[in-house]
């Protein structure tokens, strides 16, 4: 279930339009159980409000110049799943 969430991660985040993450969430909606479906959902809307928060809450392009605020989605979502892998193999230093 995490590689599949990690897959739907890195995919999202290429799509720049909301039109690309519609026909993706269909396209895993349609070979999908409704667990797998209900998790891509949320994920491609997570993945949407994290983009609408980059570009006109943070102002994401005016930060960084030269990059989009699709970049940054691109970045947070490559971290994520480096921080995922690593608490899986229990990688990281735990605090204390």
């Amino acid at each position: 279930m995490v590689v599949l969430a990690a897959a739907c991660m890195v995919l999202l985040a290429k799509q720049a339009t909301v039109l690309g993450v519609a026909l993706l969430w269909l396209l895993f909606s349609a070979f999908q159980n409704g667990e797998c479906a209900t998790l891509s959902a949320a994920i491609a809307m997570g993945t949407l409000y994290l983009l609408y928060f980059l570009r006109d809450a943070v102002h994401y392009a005016r930060l960084f110049p030269g990059q989009t605020a699709a970049d940054g989605l691109r970045s947070l979502s490559a971290e994520a799943i480096e921080f995922s892998v690593s608490d899986a193999a229990e990688k990281r230093m735990p605090f204390g």
